[in-house]
């Protein structure tokens, strides 16, 4: 008789035996790959299931920090700098680095100063700290010197006239003018028709801090939010229910089960920020479930609003 291993819980969600390392694995193996926005996902995905898996952790705040969400990245490193001893001076590291991209010149000055003052910091470390020093009274100079300069910033009509793949990178291009843009990425947010370009924007105005209310609109849902408020597109508990439970309705076919998840993933970031509204975890799986099947095996598949919804945005152009 086949044994059984027992299924464990975390609050409401089951973890199926093996789920857990597997994810582990998975996001180690993309991070050694330098693919940090894979490793990422996996990362999360782990911390939802085991909040207290610390061997993550280090990891996971690294490819934040390449994946530029540095406000998440200097959150994780606190954590480890609070619980970790052993790699203290690697985490201080780390987390001045963060400042620096997160422009808190004056912190990182002072920090710095006081680590050399108090010959705290390693000789092993020293040259790296000096580096640290070095880089961060540049980035004052060079940050003075930009606020100085007038970016330009194009009208709402003269981005509306640029391609997509222009679009996205314009807004690369003003990613970091701070809250001089927001009126541009507000009307983004609200006027486009292009989804992941809306995205993009509504991303920008979190990062940057945005605290004023403003209406997303897309693919027939309508909400009010407040963009400092938003989680990322992939920190949010339904997604990763209804990832757990995909994978379980899918248990017996890999390849199938990842090229679901591939469709999840393009909905959280072309959905952003809603997430199958109206609809519970068990009838988002199940509808993704055969959706996936019908593509895979060329059968017919009877429509409904929800597999409708999920064909329209899987069916969405990045750009």
């Amino acid at each position: 008789m086949k044994k059984y291993r027992p299924i464990q819980r975390r609050g409401n969600l089951v973890v199926f035996p093996g789920t857990l390392e597997r994810l582990v694995q998975e996001g180690y193996t993309y991070f050694e790959r330098a693919q940090f926005a894979e490793a990422v996902t996996c990362f999360e995905q782990v911390l939802v299931l085991d909040p207290f898996h610390d061997e993550v952790m280090g990891p996971y705040a690294y490819a934040l920090y390449e994946e530029k969400h540095y406000a998440k990245a200097k959150e994780i490193t606190e954590q480890l700098l609070q619980e970790d001893d052993y790699n203290t001076i690697e985490w201080i590291e780390l987390y001045l680095t963060i400042c620096i991209q997160l422009r808190e010149y004056q912190y990182v000055a002072m920090e710095i100063e006081r680590l050399l003052a108090e010959e705290a910091v390693p000789e092993h470390a020293l040259k790296k700290f000096l580096y640290l020093k070095e880089l961060n009274e540049r980035l004052v100079h060079k940050y003075q010197e930009f606020e100085q300069n007038d970016v330009r910033l194009l009208s709402f009509a003269q981005f509306f006239e640029l391609s997509s793949y222009e679009q996205q990178n314009e807004l690369v291009r003003i990613s970091d003018v701070g809250v001089r843009s927001f009126p541009l990425l507000r009307e983004i947010v609200e006027q486009s028709s292009a989804p992941f370009v809306q995205t993009n924007a509504l991303l920008l105005l979190k990062e940057h801090g945005d605290r004023e209310a403003l209406t997303v609109e897309k693919y027939g849902m309508k909400q009010q939010i407040v963009p400092n408020s938003l989680s990322h597109p992939f920190e949010n508990d339904k997604v990763q229910r209804v990832i757990e439970r995909v994978e379980n309705m899918l248990e017996k076919s890999p390849s199938l089960i990842e090229f679901t998840f591939a469709m999840i993933q393009k909905y959280s970031v072309a959905a952003y920020p809603f997430r199958w509204d109206g609809y519970d975890v068990e009838q988002i799986a199940i509808a993704y479930s055969r959706y996936a099947k019908s593509l895979f095996e060329d059968g017919d598949l009877q429509e409904d609003e929800l597999l409708t919804h999920i064909r329209q945005v899987d069916a969405e152009e990045i750009g």
